[in-house]
């Protein structure tokens, strides 16, 4: 272990080899490798010790992808997950919401994908959570919910008829008048000096 620790692209191979053989398991031990794994080497092998800990399917691997959502080696993997299983994503990203602040705006974020995206899932998956993860789910659903469309009348003027819909105005000619050209003879004067 403490091998893996100072050299993740040794186990870069084969996790996920160990998050098939290990499942729940392996989970913290990947999620370990995603914090420490890039540095210095990139974001590619966060990104595929994120794939394997994806690859269990479980809450607890939906769970350990949510708390590094700000990840961006690891969001694109997350994302993946969660759209694919609504019902491990909305009870890992409520926890992240009541848990975890400074993860928080990511995980809002992707409840909102969620819920615009999967309705029908979403809506049976918000009924796991705990009672402290709904209430923060809910204040982060209710303050980006859209309200009711303004009418038309509530509408600045220039938003109700844009200018650029306007029936186009005939251009003002304006009047020439006809005058003869007056000859000027051509000459050039030069001053002394």
């Amino acid at each position: 272990a403490k091998r893996l620790q100072k050299d993740p692209w040794e186990v870069r191979g084969i996790a996920g080899e160990l998050a098939a053989a290990a499942g729940d398991a392996a989970v913290d031990a990947l999620a370990k490798l995603v914090d420490g794994g890039g540095a210095g080497r990139g974001t590619d092998i966060s990104t595929d010790f994120a794939k394997a800990i994806a690859s269990v399917g479980s809450p607890r691997a939906a769970l350990a992808l949510a708390l590094r959502l700000e990840d961006k080696s690891v969001r694109a993997v997350a994302l993946e997950l969660f759209t694919t299983r609504v019902d491990l994503a909305v009870p890992a990203l409520a926890r992240v919401l009541a848990t975890k602040p400074s993860a928080a705006d990511a995980a809002g974020r992707a409840l909102v994908q969620l819920a615009n995206a999967h309705p029908a899932p979403f809506a049976a998956a918000r009924a796991k959570p705990a009672p402290n993860e709904e209430k923060a789910l809910a204040s982060v659903l209710d303050a980006l919910a859209v309200g009711a469309e303004a009418d038309a009348s509530e509408l600045p003027s220039v938003l109700r008829d844009p200018p650029w819909l306007r029936a186009k105005k005939k251009a003002v000619t304006i009047p020439t008048i006809a005058l003869d050209v007056v000859p000027i003879p051509e000459k050039v004067e030069w001053l002394e000096g």
